[in-house]
């Protein structure tokens, strides 16, 4: 298993009452997305209780995103110390525990700490008696693995070698349908896919520039030791940690968003013009409608089936304050974009953003629980749903006018597929050049993931006119 990028809390924290705490809640969430469901229903739901404290929730999501990294190589390591399979709430605290402790050296202090919170966590599952009863085999088979560290984690390498799924920790049908999509990059996609990401801000130019906004961060984690990258002929800034965004200077005032490099490509390769109407389909959370305000004046119709997500369209606008600008405006509905006798006047727009529902492969380095919950036969269904979007959203564009497809995925089936499909029944449609800046997209293939950004499919349409 590959080395962490951010290390554990060193055993001078204060945080020994909180580490157990924070293990139970990790397995629990854990528990629930080997059941299908996402992890963040159980955070959230703990959050708003007022029982999980910010420093804890991100300990908890970081303790996650390790799992969900690493899951084969956690469970065959588990499997070596392991009789029989235990119960789904002790196997869980005992996959959390490891994580942890596959990030440490074994002779590292802070080892003891964490089997000790592991077994503490168990004792105390007063609603769990199964778990509680287990704090004895939690404790032996956990401090078995420091002892045995070397010989067992040579012989979970060995395995990796002749074993792809515990050497890339994916699922056999995502490893597969990368492999033929990319037969001569299959190994360095998967290898990037494992990355931790970049914290990716876009500076937002009505309120300041880019230069200013890294002196102001500079400036307040002076101590911090911050390194920024400015990609070119961008507005973005990537830093090399996660921080808490809240409280970076100008959060308030709306001087950045967080957005990913590779979604930062969208807005640029639409290019509306000052007056340009814009239609932005599956829109929350809003990233991309505000950041064709930011550029351009222009009005934009905002329209998505996800009322609370919606609402947080709602709450960026107004903390960029785009939704007050003289000359720039729009509309925010909630509803099907496809369903035109809903919300449409008839009245065609100058451009169309469809970005639409996919398996999210392409940002699997920010969410890397996606792998676990995405099953092969849901592309087949998410191409579906793509189509119908498109077919649907054809006829609200005006002859000349543009629209940009754009999936966050990486898989050809939600990408160039859906697109040569919809070119060969709809005559009227032309692809055009994708440039911003020095970068050239194509449409038929995905802008692959790699260390500064996430894995995007683009495509720009254009409608040729009706000849006479």
């Amino acid at each position: 298993m590959p080395a962490a990028q951010t290390p554990p809390p060193s055993p001078s924290a204060p945080r020994r009452w909180e580490l157990g705490a924070e293990l139970r809640l990790t397995a629990h969430a854990w528990q629930v997305l080997t059941e299908g469901r996402r992890w963040s229903e159980v955070i959230e739901a703990r959050a708003k209780g007022g029982a999980l404290p910010s420093r804890s929730r991100a300990a908890v999501q970081d303790y996650l995103y390790l799992l969900a990294r690493h899951r084969l190589s956690l469970e065959k390591l588990a499997s070596f110390l392991n009789q029989r399979q235990p119960a789904p709430s002790v196997g869980t605290l005992q996959l959390a525990a490891l994580a942890l402790l596959t990030r440490l050296e074994a002779d590292d202090p802070y080892c003891a700490t964490i089997v000790d919170q592991a077994v503490r966590a168990a004792k105390g599952a007063q609603d769990d008696t199964v778990l509680a009863a287990a704090s004895g085999f939690i404790n032996a088979t956990l401090r078995r693995f420091l002892r045995e560290r070397a010989d067992l984690m040579n012989r979970l390498q060995q395995m990796a070698q002749h074993d792809p799924c515990l050497r890339w920790n994916f699922p056999q049908w995502w490893i597969d349908q990368i492999r033929t999509d990319y037969p001569q990059q299959w190994q360095e996609v998967l290898e990037a896919m494992n990355q931790p990401a970049h914290l990716t801000l876009r500076v937002n130019p009505r309120q300041t520039g880019r230069a200013e906004f890294v002196q102001s961060v500079a400036a307040a984690y002076a101590d911090a030791g911050l390194k920024f990258i400015t990609p070119d002929n961008t507005l973005a800034v990537m830093l090399d940690r996660s921080l808490d965004v809240t409280h970076l200077p100008g959060y308030e005032q709306g001087h950045f968003s967080v957005q990913d490099l590779a979604a930062q490509h969208a807005a640029p390769l639409l290019a509306p013009a000052p007056g340009a109407s814009i239609l932005d389909a599956c829109a929350a959370p809003g990233g991309k409608t505000a950041h064709l305000l930011e550029l351009a004046d222009v009005q934009v119709t905002a329209i998505d089936q996800d009322e609370r997500r919606l609402e947080r369209l709602g709450v960026n606008l107004s903390r960029l304050q785009l939704d007050t600008l003289p000359e720039a405006g729009g509309q925010i509905i909630a509803g099907d974009a496809a369903n035109l006798e809903a919300w449409w006047d008839g009245v065609p727009f100058d451009h169309v953003l469809l970005d639409a529902p996919c398996s999210a492969s392409g940002i699997v380095r920010r969410h890397p629980d996606v792998r676990w919950l995405r099953k092969r036969s849901d592309l087949a269904t998410l191409a579906e749903q793509q189509s119908r979007l498109l077919d649907a959203l054809w006829p609200v564009l005006k002859p000349g006018g543009t629209l940009l497809y754009i999936t966050c995925s990486v898989f050809r089936a939600e990408g160039a597929a859906v697109i040569d499909q919809f070119l060969a029944r709809t005559p009227e449609a032309k692809p055009l050049p994708m440039r911003t800046g020095c970068l050239e997209f194509s449409a038929e293939r995905a802008l692959l993931p790699s260390a500064d950004h996430d894995g995007f499919y683009f495509c720009l349409l254009q409608r040729q006119p009706v000849q006479e």
